[in-house]
């Protein structure tokens, strides 16, 4: 990774916090302890940004500008979320979902249950950690990560918008040591990330709709555009595939 910054940076907190500001080893140290965390360009400029604002005391004495650069090769990962709308489906759609290169991620109860069913599984809930605030996470051989569907996703897509968001002062954004299925999700999306396969069933959970919408304004759909739009913003290069009519259409 490279970082290009301005002098704004090592004239951080000079005269203030620091008396002779941020110094260039200083720099060096920050960046190396982020980026040893391995987190993608965009987190460790915001954070070197932040933590400058935070040396002016939000004042700042000099105009501060950070481009960060990373070369790395193209990295997928698979989301699939709800169930096809044709049950004869469910094994095509999970042939070709553990098919596709990278990681995969099931978001939802009913997908997992399916993919469980498919390639013979076994589900197993994880209880070693609570999170009062994120349903648990589960595991089962050759899944990367299994969550809760509406709310993980929903909670996971506010904190993409929060990162996004250059007035957003909350930092909790992106928790490399999080272990629940929002930290989980939103760890795979920003830093394991360059390309992002929607599987989307388009069968509708009676539960998650509100009967004043049309059908394909369902949460769940509602939330996956959302999601496909904030990895947009993020530069990732994402798809739909939607699984109906007995193939997996790509948009």
């Amino acid at each position: 990774m490279l970082t290009v910054v301005s002098d704004g940076v090592i004239h951080a907190g000079l005269g203030e916090i620091l008396n002779l500001g941020w110094q260039w080893k200083d720099v060096e140290t920050y960046l190396k302890k982020r980026t040893g965390s391995n987190l993608n360009v965009q987190v460790v400029a915001k954070d070197l940004l932040e933590a400058c604002w935070d040396l002016y005391c939000r004042k700042p004495g000099d105009d501060t500008t950070v481009v960060s650069i990373k070369v790395r090769k193209p990295s997928f990962v698979n989301v699939f979320t709800g169930p096809p709308k044709d049950k004869e489906m469910d094994s095509v759609v999970i042939k070709n979902f553990m098919d596709s290169p990278g990681k995969k991620v099931i978001c939802g109860g009913t997908a997992a249950n399916i993919a469980e069913r498919e390639l013979g599984g076994k589900l197993k809930v994880n209880l070693d950690f609570f999170n009062k605030d994120v349903p648990p996470t589960a595991t089962m051989e050759g899944i990367d990560l299994i969550t809760e569907g509406v709310l993980t996703l929903s909670m996971a897509i506010e904190k993409i918008k929060k990162y996004l968001d250059p007035s957003s002062e909350d930092r909790g954004y992106i928790d490399c040591d999080g272990k629940d299925g929002v930290s989980s999700l939103v760890k795979i999306l920003m830093e394991d990330c360059t390309h992002l396969n929607l599987w989307i069933g388009m069968a509708v959970n009676p539960a998650h709709q509100n009967p004043d919408f049309p059908a394909d304004l369902s949460i769940k759909l509602k939330l996956v555009g959302e999601l496909y739009n904030q990895m947009k913003a993020l530069r990732k290069k994402s798809a739909y595939k939607l699984c109906v009519n007995k193939i997996v259409r790509m948009h």
